[in-house]
């Protein structure tokens, strides 16, 4: 019995010595692939799953864009734009915060200075705040006939 465990442990160091030397290296190249991809998309993954709880299940306000600037960054030629809001709850102080949001080109031209959008946020954590749309315009109130 212990012979044969020394000749399989001798013919394995034959067959190690024979193999291509950092073929082991190559092992790597999945792992390391996998551990990218992780670090790049999670994070996606996760802000996109937080955005789409807010609009499932946030508080609905109505937010005043402060001001709007393109970051430079485009996705699939869609600019990526920081809004900055002032969010005004319907049973709680105003609050101002940034977003950052990819905007097709024909939805950036109405996102401007001074117009209203629909929102939605978690009270409990203020700074999260998904944004909904431009805000429906009110109808004025009707005005009486004259008597």
């Amino acid at each position: 019995m212990l012979e044969e465990i020394k000749r399989l442990y001798a013919q394995k160091a034959k067959d190690d010595q024979n193999a291509p030397k950092g073929w082991r290296w190559l092992a790597l190249i999945p792992v390391v692939i996998t551990v990218v991809a992780a670090l790049v998309f999670i994070p996606q993954f996760r802000a996109h799953q937080r955005e789409q709880h807010l609009l499932e299940q946030g508080q609905p306000a109505v937010a005043e864009i402060i001001s709007i600037r393109e970051t430079g960054n485009l996705y699939n030629k869609n600019p990526e734009v920081e809004i900055e809001l002032r969010v005004q709850p319907p049973d709680a102080a105003a609050f101002s915060l940034e977003v950052t949001k990819v905007l097709e080109p024909t939805e950036l031209a109405k996102y401007v200075q001074g117009s209203l959008v629909d929102v939605r946020y978690d009270p409990a954590q203020p700074d999260d705040v998904a944004l909904v749309g431009l805000a429906k315009p009110t109808a004025p109130p009707a005005a009486e006939p004259p008597k």
